[in-house]
């Protein structure tokens, strides 16, 4: 099950940024640790944005925390109230699941781009 963070809204259509911090006795995001994450409405669902730390969708800000950023072509692409996205660390072999679900709401604006 995935958990709902506390976090500012996706607003579709604009481009998003969140920071993300985890606890843990052991760094969840080491120096030099690439990642990955789908971004999905559900889990069985089409894929809406992949992102990695070489695309730029995720970008690690610390030990405990990483950024996940979607862009205005992404945000644009969400139908619904939420999306999910979890986290793999693809810098060791084999591919290390980060046992990190959260799912993030989503708000339609009033104000649309042009």
């Amino acid at each position: 099950m995935a958990e709902t963070i506390p976090a500012p809204p996706i607003v579709r259509g604009y481009a998003y940024a969140v920071r993300i911090a985890v606890e843990g006795s052991e760094p969840a995001f080491p120096q030099g640790s690439r990642l990955r994450a789908q971004v999905r409405r559900f889990t069985y669902s089409p894929v809406i944005a992949d992102l990695d730390t070489s695309n730029g969708g995720l970008a690690r800000v610390s030990d405990s925390t990483i950024e996940v950023r979607l862009t205005e072509a992404q945000t644009a692409l969400i139908d619904g109230q939420s999306v999910m996205l979890d986290f793999v660390r693809t810098d060791v072999n084999p591919d290390a699941y980060q046992y990190l679900q959260i799912r993030l709401p989503v708000i339609m604006p009033v104000t649309r781009s042009a």
